[in-house]
């Protein structure tokens, strides 16, 4: 389907655009009204989204962190102990 010749130049787009902007400024506060509760609605669920996901984060990081400190004591119960006043190589 070929789009109306009032298309085809800058001109009809303009004369085009003109009479829609009374049509708009009409319609906008009903529009508005209508989509400003789904709006609220879906930036709510937004925020409580973002709520579980940093729950979610802090338990992982926690957790990281307990293995973390796990496998430091492990590796820090298979060294050797080095005797004070030794110069790091277990030489005296």
């Amino acid at each position: 389907m070929a789009w109306p010749s009032i298309f085809a130049s800058r001109a009809g787009m303009f004369v085009l655009g003109a009479a829609a902007l009374p049509v708009l400024k009409a319609v906008a506060p009903v529009v508005g009204s209508a989509v400003r509760p789904l709006a609220r609605e879906a930036v709510k669920a937004g925020i409580l989204l973002g709520r579980a996901v940093r729950t979610v984060v802090d338990d992982v990081r926690e957790g990281l962190e307990d293995v973390t400190a796990e496998a430091q004591a492990e590796l820090d119960a298979e060294q050797p102990e080095v005797k004070k006043g030794s110069n790091g190589n277990g030489v005296a």
